[in-house]
């Protein structure tokens, strides 16, 4: 499949964080994040697969209402501009209104409990 990705054989490829490292496709222009990365260093070689070699790209990332103080501190650690697709939460007020309502044991909520809310 990577053969045939990289000869463009294939216009789409879904995959696992294996394609974010050390696979350079220089044809790809966008990167589309479903589970949000709970660290810079997973987003950054996430999102770095787009845009190679000064060409232009971008990555669109799904967030969920449970992501959302992890989404403020990526984006102020890597200081990245969000553009939100509909109204933009009050990232300042999320602690407040989860209520003390965390992760359990800080562990992950399980795959494909996201809701629609997108940024970039």
């Amino acid at each position: 499949i990577f053969r045939r990705f990289r000869q463009q054989k294939i216009r789409f490829m879904v995959a696992t964080d294996v394609a974010g490292r050390g696979l350079d496709f220089s044809h790809v222009t966008h990167v589309i994040n479903y589970d949000f990365p709970f660290n810079a260093e997973i987003y950054t070689h996430r999102t770095g697969r787009a845009g190679r070699m000064g060409r232009a790209g971008m990555a669109l990332t799904l967030v969920g209402d449970r992501d959302l103080h992890d989404l403020k501190r990526l984006l102020n650690a890597n200081r990245i501009h969000a553009h939100w697709e509909g109204t933009a939460p009050d990232l300042d007020d999320i602690r407040a209104k989860r209520n003390g309502r965390g992760r359990r044991h800080g562990r992950r909520r399980p795959r494909g409990s996201r809701s629609s809310s997108k940024t970039s």
